[in-house]
């Protein structure tokens, strides 16, 4: 009965063929779409890496750690104030500056090193950086090297987790009046001069 029958078996054999593969390939498809949904700020970051600095968009290894002395360095806070302000100040409507990431020319050659803002030292149980006690940090000395009151009205803070490694993702929008910054005294080890931000000099607008 089988062999009678041959032509229409091997057909609809075929068929299923067809159709096991249609539904694997939509399989793969779903598939793909969950791991881009679930990557997908990963992939944005490791996108965002590769790009160039300019007005809006900047690079700072870190927030209180230099990566060259590799130790904490009250001048690293300052040079990310500085970057906040100038972007605020920016007449090309504000910007975004990522932290975690060292894209030095001499240090890296521009090609991206992933530092993770784990190394200013604040961090949870577990090793990974506490996003919250972090925020706040950079929040304050904003505050203090500054004439701002608050930054609530044009700073938002994402953060993005890889791994052991954590990265800040501020957007910063336009803001007017302009942000003032205190002039910054750099360290002079020889003079015994330490670094800090001089509120009896006027301010600058970057």
């Amino acid at each position: 009965v089988l062999h009678q029958h041959e032509d229409e078996v091997n057909e609809a054999l075929h068929n299923m063929q067809i159709e096991s593969v249609k539904e694997s390939k939509e399989d793969f498809r779903n598939f793909q779409d969950f791991l881009n949904e679930l990557l997908k700020e990963e992939i944005e970051l490791e996108r965002i890496a590769w790009l160039d600095e300019d007005a809006l968009l900047e690079f700072k290894a870190s927030f209180k750690y230099d990566v060259r002395l590799k130790e904490h360095k009250p001048e690293r806070e300052y040079d990310v104030i500085k970057a906040i302000s100038a972007l605020a100040n920016s007449p090309g409507g504000g910007g975004k500056l990522v932290i975690g990431i060292w894209k030095d020319r001499k240090g890296t050659g521009g090609e991206p090193k992933f530092i993770g803002i784990e190394k200013d030292g604040l961090r949870k149980k577990g090793g990974l950086a506490d996003t919250d006690e972090w925020t706040q940090l950079v929040k304050k000395q904003l505050v203090d090297y500054t004439n701002l009151d608050s930054s609530e009205d044009f700073l938002d803070f994402n953060f993005v987790t890889i791994g052991n490694q954590t990265f800040a993702l501020i957007d910063v929008r336009n803001r007017y009046p302009l942000v003032e910054t205190f002039e910054w005294q750099k360290e002079d080890k020889k003079r015994e001069v330490k670094g800090k931000v001089l509120k009896d000099k006027p301010m600058i607008t970057f």
